[in-house]
């Protein structure tokens, strides 16, 4: 479980301190699929740092299945726990061939060589890469670069696999790519999964959406009750999925739907109506 107790972070600048997070709670549980959402500037990427101690608390506490992060020697155990994957994967490949970028991590853990060969092939499997192995990480889309650098996460074999932002730099077809093996992961393979998105039709998918607003929790919950809070969504700064908008319209309209979040859920709304 991950526990995340009256955390509060401060950026120091020359001349002023930011407040990013303030006196911040919260739980995830394992197997969880838990979306971060917010304006620019509102804490949650802060807050995703938080998870695998790249940032540590100015006071409150983070812990990783009991491990603290602002204890230097619980670091080492808390990364093999949580994986990070971040907006550009070309900053997250280290190595000129794909299987030698997917064994950088197992091989910095200490995993015997005989072991590895199985972490990359598992890997890569995973996220539908495997035709892949030989080749250059140059030669490939972004969508295909970002499942790479999942795969060099997954390799590690981490509980928890936290993303920042990872589809932002991909045209629709590598977001669709991405968010379906995110989907795959957690569901099939019981991976805890952290998203932070701009993306409110990617939000959907997710058990619970936490609203972040000026360092602090607005609103946690189910997507289809986090969407029914339309106030606290513009101070958010978050819009409503497209069908849940178009859904609305046509309750106004006099149709006896449901408000749905997907296209698919609308869809099958509109053919039941007689």
């Amino acid at each position: 479980m991950i526990e995340i107790s009256n955390l509060t972070h401060v950026y120091e600048q020359v001349d002023r301190e930011i407040i990013a997070l303030k006196d911040l709670s919260l739980n995830i549980r394992e197997g969880e699929f838990v979306v971060f959402v917010g304006r620019n500037g509102s804490g949650k990427s802060t807050l995703a740092k938080h998870l695998n101690g790249l940032l540590l608390p100015t006071s409150g506490s983070v812990k990783i299945d009991g491990f603290e992060t602002s204890l230097e020697e619980n670091l080492w155990k808390i990364r093999q726990r949580v994986g990070m994957i971040f907006q550009n994967p070309d900053n997250q490949i280290v190595a000129t061939v794909v299987e030698e970028d997917v064994a950088f991590g197992p091989e910095n853990l200490g995993v015997p060589r005989e072991e590895i060969r199985r972490h990359i092939d598992e890997a890569l499997r995973s996220v539908h890469m495997s035709e892949y192995a030989r080749f250059e990480p140059h030669l490939l889309s972004g969508g295909q670069k970002q499942r790479v650098a999942i795969a060099g996460v997954l390799a590690m074999e981490p509980k928890y696999l936290v993303l920042d932002e990872p589809t932002s730099m991909l045209d629709p077809k590598g977001k669709r790519e991405v968010i379906e093996i995110i989907q795959k992961l957690n569901k099939e393979q019981g991976v805890t999964v952290i998203l932070v998105t701009h993306s409110i039709e990617e939000s959907i998918y997710a058990d619970r959406i936490v609203g972040i607003g000026r360092g602090q929790i607005v609103l946690d919950a189910s997507p289809r009750d986090f969407f029914g809070e339309t106030e606290l969504l513009e101070g958010l700064g978050v819009d409503m999925p497209s069908a849940a908008l178009l859904s609305l319209k046509l309750q106004k309209e006099g149709y006896e739907i449901s408000r749905a979040l997907s296209m698919e859920e609308l869809a099958d709304s509109l053919c039941s109506l007689n």
